[in-house]
C-alpha cells in the first residue's frame, strides 16, 4: 500500500482515495464504505492497518483466503476484510466483519461488504440490468463519468423486482466493441436478498471506486 507522502505526490492529498475500506470523517472527502457515530457523538472513524494473513483452504481446488485487520487508533473499533479467491475459476469473494468492544453504544449508519479500487483507466463502461416482472435482466450499458452512479433497491424482500444486484464493468472499451474477443471485464453480484446499494464513484484522479453492500435505507 503506498505511503501517505507517495499518495500526496500523486494528487491524493487525503491519503484515502485508494483505501481498502474507506471510513467516514477525518480526512476523507469521498463516499465512505462505513459510517459510524461513536458514543461521544464523534462521527469520524480512522482505520489503520494492523496485520494480514493468507491461508490455503483447499489445495486441490486452489482456494485461498486473505484476511486484513484494520483498527481505529483511538476507539475500540475493528474491521476485518476477507478475500476468498477461487484461482481456477478466476473469482474473488469479499465480505467484511465489524467489531466494537466495550459497553458503549455506537450507531452504524452504513456498513458495506466490499470496497474495490480500479486505477489508471481513463474509461469505464458499466452494464447493469433492470426491468419489470419476467424482464428483470434487461441490460443497459453506460459510460461512467465524474460523480457517483448508484444501483440500489428499497423494496425489501422484493429486491430483484426492478434492479438485480448484478453488473458487468468493462475497462477501456464498451462490451459491444467491434473487437469482442479481448479486453478487461469484471462481472460482479451482491449476495444479499434485501435492500442493497452498489456505488460507482470516479474520484478526482479519474480512478474508479466501487462500494457495495446493504442499503442504509430501512436496513
Amino acid at each position: 500500500m503506498p505511503s501517505f507522502n507517495a499518495k500526496q505526490l500523486n494528487g491524493d492529498y487525503t491519503g484515502l482515495f485508494s483505501s481498502d475500506y474507506t471510513p467516514s470523517g477525518t480526512r476523507n472527502l469521498l463516499e465512505p464504505a462505513i459510517q459510524v457515530t461513536h458514543a461521544d457523538v464523534n462521527p469520524s472513524l480512522e482505520l489503520k492497518y494492523v496485520s494480514h494473513q493468507q491461508d490455503t483452504l483447499d489445495y486441490s481446488h486452489r482456494i485461498g483466503l486473505t484476511t486484513i485487520h484494520l483498527k481505529d487508533p483511538v476507539y475500540p473499533f475493528e474491521v476485518t476484510l476477507y478475500y476468498k479467491t477461487y484461482y481456477k475459476e478466476n473469482v474473488i469473494e469479499q465480505w467484511t466483519s465489524i467489531k466494537r468492544t466495550g459497553s458503549d453504544v455506537v450507531r452504524l449508519q452504513k456498513y458495506s461488504s466490499a470496497n474495490l479500487y480500479f486505477s489508471s483507466t481513463n474509461k469505464y463502461y458499466l452494464t447493469h440490468f433492470h426491468g419489470n416482472w419476467a424482464r428483470e435482466m434487461s441490460p443497459e450499458e453506460i459510460q461512467l463519468t465524474a460523480g457517483i452512479k448508484v444501483l440500489d433497491t428499497k423494496l425489501g424482500t422484493r429486491a430483484d423486482l426492478f434492479q438485480p444486484p448484478s453488473f458487468v464493468l468493462s475497462l477501456h472499451q464498451p462490451l459491444n466493441h467491434v473487437d469482442e474477443d479481448y479486453g478487461e471485464v469484471f462481472a460482479g453480484t451482491l449476495a444479499w436478498s434485501g435492500n442493497y446499494q452498489i456505488q460507482f464513484e470516479i474520484d478526482p484522479l479519474r480512478n474508479l471506486r466501487l462500494i457495495a453492500g446493504i442499503n442504509p435505507y430501512a436496513s
